[in-house]
């Protein structure tokens, strides 16, 4: 609850913390925001809301930067006419129409499909959709896909990816294209060896995400500590992170696809 959280965040500033990481929900953050403050505060959630005081920033896991870098590859492939698939679900009505926003911003065309229409391929084709965007979780996704044709470039955000690399259940999304953490598809880098062991024993997908968010705003928040007036960048966990000198931060992720055995790592779009 905001009130717990505001009680929470005046006792760590009481005690004398230099650096408070969170809270994580839009209704915390939005307290927490106009609350004064001495210490070094990085929220866990990006959101339109703008501080009123000084040393408080944002960064986390937003869907809003999966589908702007997507949008970024479609149009440096050529691309300006997409077709969405969604459900009936939260998340895919609210991905779809995030979608829908930046696309048609981007001066692109969109046609809108019910994933539970009868007839998706044939409406696709009519279309003459140059790619498909899915806007569902891994195991809606593997559903859907049976239903599309195969023969137009299709992609996906983080969360069509299950986080086993090597995945039978991933077969109906081969070739899928999709962004996520450097973390969960580049998992192998020596340059992530020394988290390999803390995170051994957390389960795949959502839960390895957040456990790169966490190691990463470590470093954010002692960057943000010596930051100068040319800005920094951490190449981290959750992606590679840029910091303005006024402390807004931002982050581009990795490109993957699914191949016939396992996710393939993809060269920068």
């Amino acid at each position: 609850m905001p009130e717990s959280t505001i009680k929470l965040y005046q006792q760590a500033l009481k005690e004398g913390a230099k650096y408070i990481i969170g809270p994580l929900t839009k209704e915390e953050i939005e307290v927490i925001s106009h609350e004064p403050n001495q210490a070094s505060t990085l929220m866990l959630n990006k959101t339109q809301i703008k501080s009123s005081q000084p040393r408080q920033f944002f960064y986390g896991l937003s869907t809003s930067d999966e589908i702007q870098q997507i949008i970024k590859i479609a149009h440096n492939l050529g691309m300006h006419k997409a077709t969405v698939i969604a459900s009936n679900t939260d998340f895919s009505q609210q991905t779809s129409q995030d979608f829908k926003d930046y696309w048609v911003a981007s001066g692109g065309q969109l046609s809108l499909i019910s994933a539970d229409n009868n007839d998706i391929k044939k409406q696709i084709i009519e279309s003459a959709s140059e790619m498909i965007f899915i806007a569902e979780k891994s195991e809606n996704a593997r559903l859907i896909r049976t239903a599309l044709p195969t023969n137009i470039p299709t992609f996906g955000l983080s969360e069509i990816f299950s986080g086993v690399s090597a995945n039978a259940d991933d077969a109906p999304l081969r070739s899928i294209l999709f962004v996520d953490c450097p973390w969960m598809i580049d998992r192998g880098n020596p340059k992530f060896s020394g988290y390999t062991e803390a995170a051994a024993d957390l389960p795949p997908g959502e839960m390895q995400r957040w456990f790169a968010l966490g190691a990463d705003s470590y470093q954010i928040l002692i960057a943000l500590d010596r930051l100068t007036s040319e800005g920094t960048t951490i190449d981290g966990l959750s992606g590679k992170i840029s910091i303005t000198a006024n402390g807004e931060i931002r982050r581009s992720l990795d490109y993957a696809s699914f191949g016939a055995e396992s996710i393939i790592l993809e060269a920068s779009q």
